[in-house]
């Protein structure tokens, strides 16, 4: 009697399965689990690699388009979009360890090779001449699509004088479109009020706009 009651219970194969079913059930739980993580992560990642991006972008697009400066003389250069879709423009950048760089540099955004850039030139005004020097700096790679937008008041009355321009009102309106435009020609000699950009990138569209400081078509606020 003693013997039998001190004789060890074996474990059965049902059991043995029934431990090794609840095992893997619990196994595959963990690792889909993990798995879910892991994908969520990644997800993060990459939205903060595209927000990094895009605040980068529009912090070189600020230091460069927020500094444009208009025409001073007949003759120089001003603000406008070439033939090739890009923006030339004058921007005051102001000090720079390389000294043909410093103050004014002659600027063009646009897109090369797949990349959308600015191209910087040293002040063709202050050097007299065109320089041969350029240096380049990407500020989007794998952009595509570009797509620019400006913008002047298009109620006239919005419009008032600047006196240190000089212009009336009837003469600014003759050198500027009274809307949204895709295009900026050097013929204005003005800044527009608003820039808009689109640039595509894969699925993520970028997106920039801003009011340029120096426009000489400064917006009437309401009292």
């Amino acid at each position: 009697m003693v013997s039998m009651l001190l004789r060890k219970r074996s474990v059965t194969l049902i059991e043995l399965v029934i431990g090794c079913s609840l095992l893997a059930l619990l196994l595959t739980l963990v690792f889909g689990m993990w798995r879910e993580l892991n994908l969520g992560e990644q997800a993060i990642d990459k939205e903060r690699d595209l927000l990094r991006e895009k605040i980068r972008f529009e912090t070189s697009l600020d230091q460069l388009l927020l500094k444009a400066i208009p025409m001073k003389k007949e003759g120089e250069v001003c603000f406008y979009t070439d033939a090739e879709g890009g923006l030339v423009f004058l921007s005051q950048v102001g000090a720079s360890l390389d000294p043909l760089f410093v103050d004014q540099v002659l600027c063009k955004l646009h897109c090369v090779n797949g990349d959308f850039v600015v191209d910087q030139w040293p002040d063709p005004i202050r050097h007299g001449v065109f320089p041969q020097q350029m240096r380049r700096e990407i500020l989007l790679k794998g952009a595509e699509e570009l797509t620019w937008s400006f913008f002047v008041p298009q109620n006239p009355r919005m419009i008032i004088e600047n006196p240190k321009v000089g212009i009336g009102v009837e003469n600014m309106e003759q050198q500027a479109p009274t809307r949204w435009s895709p295009t900026w020609r050097p013929g204005y000699k003005k800044i527009p009020v608003f820039l808009r950009l689109q640039l595509k990138k894969g699925k993520a569209l970028y997106e920039y706009e801003t009011f340029l400081p120096a426009t000489s078509y400064p917006l009437e606020l309401a009292e």
